[in-house]
């Protein structure tokens, strides 16, 4: 062949082999062709056309069990259960040793109505393989499948007999239990699984935590387990799971007392007193918490985590004195003994991460409790020059100098230790982020806008930011006020700069007076608002009340009316005694706005003023 020809003839042969596979693929095995078009009919919900294209496939390959399951499949789903149980009959006499289609057989003279023939038909299962595990397994799966969930459980304790194996399908049974709200059967059986493999208590928690959100089954497992505690003394297991359970029912006490035995009983020397301490501090039980922090500190000198105790004790006193006035006591002052320890945490631990963070704790106490905000800003610019290399004290000590600074009136202080925090844009990570926020703020405070602005641009480059919503809010109302609105956007910066300074009577004075002279003004219900907040700060419900009625009466656009009605209603609630005027108000949010944040909420408190059960 000449070179020319071959040129010629070659591609058309390429072509022709690349197209053979491409024609018998459109060609296709009619069989094939045939089961997706069942198979797009099922998919569809057209059960009656899948049931005829396979019923023809079946009728041509009736030995087909892929094709028997698509036809029972289609039977089931349209009810037709004596087809169905025709054709598991058939499958069995192709395989008579078909445990699974013989429990299948179960369910569905089950569905037909005839509970003796299911019966039979699981006990004939059974008796293919008896002495098998899986056996009962299967079976108790058709059982459960059906929800005959007593009939499982008979099961599994009927192979714990034949196979000689008390504990076997423990967790079924338990399950199951649970299931039939049988909370004292499942919690023993939670134990007996516990017995044998100690390793499954996180396990077991989650599996009684399903039925421990009611009373009666938190109740029934607390004393069950009680119970095996007494029995079984030494079995740590239960002890854990018993101190669980009363954190579960917020018996903190009790918590501590099992705690308290479970250090002793496995040698942990203060470990067991620590981690309940840790989490009675999580959870506000702030007595119990300092009761075990005292005790591992008493107990245990040489705890290796004593200085994170120490710190973690001052922590629950300080919450302790927030609640019950420690002034009552002679010759304590408030938060003395929080300061105390704080100090001699600073004493015995100089120049360490855990005194910068117990300094830090004493400015807060000076700042926000005592309203010392000078001995909190002499304490805080120590922090912030001495402990640079610890970066999350000094950056929380220059948030909070920020704070103290603006409250003094020292802005320009206040900006330059916040922009220590902040740094450049782009402002990346939580804590420069609040910096920049603050000094957005800032800059709004002194009605410099297009600082502020600029600012407020670049947090919102990271849309997922916590102060993302805050940056969004501020920019909208700047754009919306700076222009056509400004007088009143300047009182507005002025009043929101005194709050932040804790100004609060000379903030109402300005509000008082702006919504006096410019009743009908964009700003009306911030400015309202903010007089209701600054209210209830100052313990004037009645003002408070004004203010936000203010909003729900008179500014029937405002974004703000649905938060004033669920304010309003909490002070009828908590600060007035007024139920009937709480309930009516929280009837009132959800009328008007029942797609309201606050809708679950008002929802909850009219069930609890009402006293209906929750």
């Amino acid at each position: 062949m000449s070179k020319k020809l071959f040129n010629l003839l070659f591609p058309l042969f390429v072509g022709t082999v690349l197209l053979l596979p491409l024609r018998a693929a459109g060609q296709g095995n009619p069989a094939d062709i045939r089961t997706r078009l069942a198979q797009s009919y099922e998919k569809s919900g057209d059960y009656e056309s899948a049931l005829r294209v396979w019923s023809e496939l079946f009728t041509a390959d009736s030995g087909n069990f892929t094709l028997l399951e698509s036809l029972k499949r289609c039977h089931l789903k349209l009810k037709h259960h004596d087809e169905v149980i025709s054709l598991i009959e058939y499958g069995l006499r192709l395989n008579p040793g078909d445990i699974g289609s013989r429990a299948q057989l179960g369910n569905v003279w089950l569905l037909k109505g005839d509970e003796k023939k299911a019966g039979e038909a699981w006990e004939r299962a059974i008796s293919l393989a008896p002495g098998e595990e899986t056996t009962y397994r299967i079976v108790g799966s058709a059982m459960i499948q059906a929800r005959q969930f007593a009939r499982a459980v008979a099961t599994y304790q009927d192979a714990r007999k034949v196979l000689g194996k008390p504990t076997l399908f423990a967790s079924d049974i338990a399950y199951l239990y649970a299931i039939m709200q049988k909370y004292p059967e499942s919690t023993t059986e939670y134990l007996t699984l516990l017995r044998e493999t100690p390793t499954q208590l996180n396990y077991i928690q989650s599996r009684i935590a399903s039925f421990t959100g009611s009373e009666e089954g938190l109740s029934a497992a607390t004393t069950v387990v009680g119970q095996a505690v007494k029995t079984e003394t030494r079995n740590v297991g239960f002890r854990r799971l018993l101190a669980w359970l009363f954190l579960e029912a917020k018996n903190f006490e009790s918590a501590y007392g099992v705690y308290r035995e479970l250090d002793a009983l496995t040698g942990a020397a203060g470990k067991e007193l620590f981690a309940f301490g840790v989490r009675a501090l999580n959870e506000k039980s702030y007595a119990a918490a300092s009761r075990a922090f005292s005790e591992l500190i008493d107990r245990h000198p040489n705890f290796g985590e004593m200085h994170r105790a120490r710190y973690s004790l001052a922590r629950s006193l300080e919450e302790l004195d927030s609640t019950v006035s420690s002034g009552e006591e002679p010759g304590v002052k408030p938060f003395g003994r929080a300061i105390g320890m704080y100090n001699r945490i600073v004493f015995d631990y100089p120049n360490t991460e855990i005194a910068g963070q117990a300094l830090l704790r004493i400015a807060d106490i000076q700042k926000n409790k005592l309203d010392n905000p000078g001995a909190a800003r002499d304490i805080l610019e120590k922090v912030s020059t001495e402990y640079k290399i610890f970066l999350p004290v000094v950056t929380g000590a220059r948030l909070s100098l920020g704070e103290i600074y603006i409250g003094l009136d020292d802005l320009d202080r206040a900006a330059r230790v916040l922009q220590e925090v902040a740094g450049r844009p782009p402002y990346g990570g939580p804590d420069r982020e609040l910096a920049a926020l603050r000094l957005a703020e800032l800059n709004f405070y002194r009605q410099m806008y297009t600082p502020a602005m600029k600012i407020l641009a670049d947090l919102m480059e990271n849309p997922v930011s916590d102060v993302t919503n805050d940056a969004i809010s501020l920019q909208l109302l700047i754009n919306e006020n700076e222009k056509d609105n400004a007088e009143a956007l300047a009182r507005y910066a002025e009043a929101r700069l005194l709050r932040a300074g804790r100004r609060y009577a000379d903030a109402l004075s300005v509000l008082n007076d702006e919504l006096a002279s410019r009743p009908g003004n964009a700003l009306s219900d911030k400015l309202a608002f903010m007089k209701g907040e600054i209210s209830l700060v100052l313990k004037m419900p009645d003002d408070a009340l004004a203010g936000f009625a203010f909003i729900v009466d008179s500014l029937p656009e405002s974004l703000l009316r649905d938060r004033a009605m669920f304010n309003m209603a909490s002070i009828y609630e908590l600060q007035k005694a007024d139920r009937v005027n709480a309930i009516k108000t929280y009837e009132l949010l959800l009328e008007k706005y029942p797609n309201s944040i606050h809708a679950n909420a008002a929802r909850k408190r009219i069930r609890i003023l009402r006293g209906d059960n929750i």
